[in-house]
């Protein structure tokens, strides 16, 4: 007897195996989205340390950094400028990094949730690449079911990412504005 077909059993269990795989291969939407928070962080730490090379490398005009909370962005500027982003260096744009929507760098859900820059916008630097506070300078960020705090150390002048939990992002810290 010669089979040259294939059983009913056999073509189910090969469909059955292929859709395990496929279902296996598929991204966990809760981690890309971290991980999109996470690529947000690393550009703003990436960021903020160019903003300190500025202003050491002008310390007559440094560098600020200005938060838009609402429109979910932020860019660099000079004290001289206030609210004109600098050019890019690369591209000559206006340097705005914008979060959320559907954005070049893929920031997309994204969400810039609160600053805390000792009650104002925007964090200037001085000629020594240092923060105008006293405090650390924080940026809050959520994406997907993931929240991050960037903290500048108002000491050091270096930045940090942390992820937050659940319960530290719906309390959020008492001096975040």
């Amino acid at each position: 007897m010669v089979r040259r077909a294939f059983t009913a059993i056999e073509l189910l269990l090969v469909i059955v195996v292929v859709a395990i795989l496929v279902v296996a291969s598929l991204p966990n939407p809760d981690t890309v989205a971290s991980q999109r928070g996470i690529n947000f962080a690393i550009r703003l730490e990436a960021d903020i340390a160019y903003a300190q090379s500025l202003s050491v490398a002008d310390p007559g005009d440094p560098a600020v950094l200005r938060v838009d909370t609402d429109a979910n962005t932020y860019w660099l500027e000079k004290t001289s400028a206030p609210g004109t982003p600098i050019p890019h260096p690369v591209t000559g744009e206006p340097y705005l990094v914008a979060a959320g929507g559907s954005t070049e760098y893929g920031f997309q859900g994204v969400q810039i949730t609160a600053i805390d820059f000792n009650g104002d916008d925007a964090l200037s630097f001085d000629g020594t690449g240092g923060i105008d506070q006293d405090v650390p300078a924080v940026v809050q960020l959520s994406s997907g079911g993931s929240a991050f705090d960037v903290t500048l150390s108002a000491t050091t002048g270096t930045s940090s990412t942390r992820s937050m939990t659940a319960e530290e992002f719906d309390t959020g810290l008492p001096s975040v504005h």
